[in-house]
């Protein structure tokens, strides 16, 4: 396990962010399965929030209009955790972490807003079609915020949405659909390498259990 820095990302107390990898062979440095990261933010103790996102594309309509736009999937606290704030409405709620029933919210890049939307106001609380679901706008990110992964994300969506929308690409609870990239916040007087120890042991119980045959 590695819990590198977070420093290069322009989000609140970036020295207290760590982006946390997996090292699945000698060098091959990954993210982690949805149930992986799922059992880690319900374990840890040395992490006060952790966030998980993935990077697909996805076709966007609105109105008249549809493009295929570099989205990304996140775990519903994952605004919460980024410490990230908005120029209009609000991040995720607490619904669209619902696996069985995930509230439909959308957040835009201030970009995609201004580019796609004319800057319009009036977009919070509109809907706009992911994959022919509609969706809800609920907020707009500040100004240059991209969402921390390898390239610049122009919406981003519930991760338990994937599942719906690409029915054939079942990852929420498949343990070996890899990899999402996780990021978290140290909590106080916690230090990156006694972190980076319990993700560790927290790695090895997931993993020791996953392999456990079914009773």
């Amino acid at each position: 396990v590695w819990a590198g820095t977070g420093e290069a990302w322009a989000i609140r107390d970036a020295d207290q962010a760590v982006q946390i990898f997996f090292e699945r062979g000698p060098g091959n440095w990954n993210g982690a399965s949805w149930p992986h990261y799922r059992y880690l933010r319900q374990h840890t103790q040395t992490l006060d929030g952790l966030a998980a996102f993935s990077e697909p594309t996805f076709r966007i309509a609105y109105k008249d209009s549809s493009w295929d736009a570099h989205a990304m999937i996140t775990s519903e606290n994952y605004f919460d955790v980024i410490g990230m704030g908005f120029v209009l409405g609000r991040g995720f709620s607490a619904a669209a972490g619902d696996l069985n029933n995930p509230a439909p919210e959308m957040v835009l890049q201030h970009e995609t807003w201004v580019n796609r939307f004319g800057r319009n106001p009036a977009i919070i609380g509109s809907r706009v079609e992911v994959g022919s679901h509609p969706f809800e706008v609920v907020g707009i990110a500040t100004p240059g915020f991209h969402g921390g992964g390898a390239s610049r994300v122009e919406l981003w969506i519930p991760a338990a949405w994937n599942d719906i929308i690409r029915p054939d690409q079942k990852t929420m609870n498949n343990n070996d659909a890899c990899c999402v990239a996780l990021i978290g916040r140290l909590r106080q007087y916690t230090t990156r390498a006694t972190a980076q120890a319990e993700l560790a042991t927290l790695n090895s119980q997931f993993f020791s259990s996953a392999n456990q045959p079914d009773s």
